[in-house]
């Protein structure tokens, strides 16, 4: 790897992770620091059974917490902890007894941050009802009903409370990587897909870059009006979007100015790419007549070529073609 990458890399670990790492490394580190005190208390105190077992406990969430902060991988890491903290909360209460009920409130609640709410549900009633098997005998009638409504009650409003925070975090994410007026990826997405294409380790796949820009944007808008060049755009990124495979992304970089980035394809077989995209143009039906100027740039990345300068080659070389919509129906 080169000295660029490495940087690239080190500096993602610092602030380029998602909400789900955040998360993770949130819950281990607080779990671990939280134990921490009632680890040394009772190893002083000589209460060695759930001394040891708190230190598994911490042990086990600050080992939790490098490897997602160093790996970055998190399914299988939520899947842990989320056991880990219905076991503790099971295990704290059958080692010392109706005393450690209290743990089992933000054990539950931390195991809906981290799976599926339906999973965590379920998982969170079993641990629940297995405690109640554990102290039924041992405290009366009035402690075991609180318990369990509590329980209910926390269960309820944290599960409400995660899915509509999940409903409402995707809308952010959607809005803030999408352009909302043709559904492509937007500036903000394409500068990082150019950035992870420029911190990628070399390969010997080839890499092409398509640009096509809707020319004379300005005077289409005061000829035919924002709501019906707006209406084009989104028909001519709904055509691309069909011709699109498996790992390429339609980005809308500028007004008038779209992207399809990354085409494993040569330069040759990535031109005839963009014709295709021209002739579905030329042959669609679009909301109203209209006759305007497409230009289309293709290139090649040449080795140890950033993608930026590929993409300005292929904005030098556009090749300017008008596609006439005139005298065609509405479809």
């Amino acid at each position: 790897m080169n000295n660029k990458y490495k940087q690239g890399m080190k500096s993602a670990h610092l602030i380029d992770r998602d909400t789900r790492e955040w998360v993770i490394l949130g819950i281990c580190l607080a779990g671990a620091l939280g134990v921490l005190p009632f680890t040394i208390h009772r190893f002083l105190e000589g209460d060695w059974a759930i001394a040891l077992f708190d230190c598994f406990v911490m042990i086990a969430m600050l080992g939790l917490f490098l490897y997602v902060y160093r790996a970055r991988r998190t399914e299988l890491a939520s899947l842990i902890l989320a056991s880990l903290l219905i076991v503790s909360q099971i295990l704290t209460v059958a080692i010392k007894g109706p005393d450690q009920l209290i743990w089992s409130f933000p054990c539950s609640i931390g195991v809906y941050y981290l799976i599926q709410p339906q999973w965590a549900l379920l998982s969170s009633s079993a641990a629940g009802l297995s405690i109640i098997s554990l102290i039924s005998n041992q405290v009366d009638g009035s402690t075991l009903g609180a318990y369990l409504v509590t329980f209910i009650v926390t269960n309820a409003f944290t599960m409400l409370f995660v899915m509509r925070n999940r409903y409402q975090t995707e809308q952010l994410e959607e809005l803030s990587y999408k352009d909302p007026l043709t559904n492509c990826f937007n500036r903000r997405s394409f500068e990082q897909a150019l950035q992870e294409l420029a911190l990628a380790p070399p390969n010997k796949e080839q890499l092409s870059i398509v640009l096509f820009e809707l020319e004379d944007f300005e005077r289409m808008n005061a000829q035919l009006g924002h709501l019906s060049v707006d209406e084009a755009l989104i028909h001519l990124s709904d055509l691309v979007r069909t011709q699109l495979h498996s790992g390429e992304r339609l980005y809308r970089i500028s007004r008038s100015k779209f992207v399809v980035l990354p085409i494993q394809l040569a330069l040759e077989e990535s031109k005839q790419f963009a014709k295709r995209i021209k002739t579905l143009v030329e042959h669609s039906q679009i909301q109203q007549d209209v006759n305007f100027e497409l230009s289309i740039g293709v290139a090649e990345r040449e080795p140890d070529e950033s993608p930026r300068n590929c993409l300005r080659r292929a904005d030098k070389h556009r090749e300017h073609s008008t596609v006439d919509f005139s005298h065609q129906n509405i479809g």
